[in-house]
């Protein structure tokens, strides 16, 4: 691991795996904290923060000059393989696509998106027991869980993300969503 003259590291952290001290330097001060991720870079692990960074830094087109979400989904065009180059070149950019499809089509069948947090102190639920909890509504429970061997000054809580789709029942964790093949309407 490269250390930085001033002690820390800047590998890749967050949603966006951000590296290297400038950036760590120039995000801060894009999403209004200063050099606080420069001089604290496992700030960028908080959930808050790190989703700050990914949307901001999507927004203005600060991961890679010029490349901005106006720029890949505008009212001409919704290029969603391309968009992979905001943040990371174009590797695996047909995966990601279709990541980034199936979620949306989640979104739309949704009414309402409802955001639980539990303590970590607290065991999530099983699949057999969110479905248990189903039985007579009409839901998709996708959760994810925090990492907890990330050796980070705050522990982050886990996010129970609840959508609730027209006419579907199913529990899926964030792996078996990803695989999901979903056909979405255009």
């Amino acid at each position: 691991m490269l250390y930085h003259r001033n002690g820390y590291s800047y590998f890749g952290r967050g949603l966006v795996q951000l590296t290297h001290g400038y950036n760590y330097k120039r995000i801060g001060q894009f999403i209004g904290l200063g050099d606080q991720l420069y001089d604290n870079p496992s700030l960028v692990l908080n959930t808050e923060v790190s989703v700050k960074i990914l949307c901001v830094g999507m927004l203005i087109g600060s991961f890679v000059p010029r490349h901005n979400l106006e720029r890949y989904f505008n009212a001409i065009d919704e290029d969603w393989a391309g968009a992979r180059r905001m943040i990371n070149g174009t590797d695996k950019k047909e995966l990601i696509k279709g990541y980034a499809l199936n979620f949306l089509s989640f979104i739309e069948m949704t009414d309402e998106t409802e955001v639980l947090t539990k303590s970590m102190d607290e065991q999530m639920p099983t699949n057999e027991e969110l479905n248990a909890e189903m039985k007579d509504t009409s839901q998709i429970n996708i959760y994810f869980e925090v990492d907890s061997k990330l050796e980070s000054a705050n522990k982050e809580d886990y996010k129970h993300v609840v959508l609730k789709p027209e006419e579907k029942e199913n529990v899926l964790h964030y792996d078996e969503f990803l695989e999901k093949d979903v056909k979405v309407k255009k």
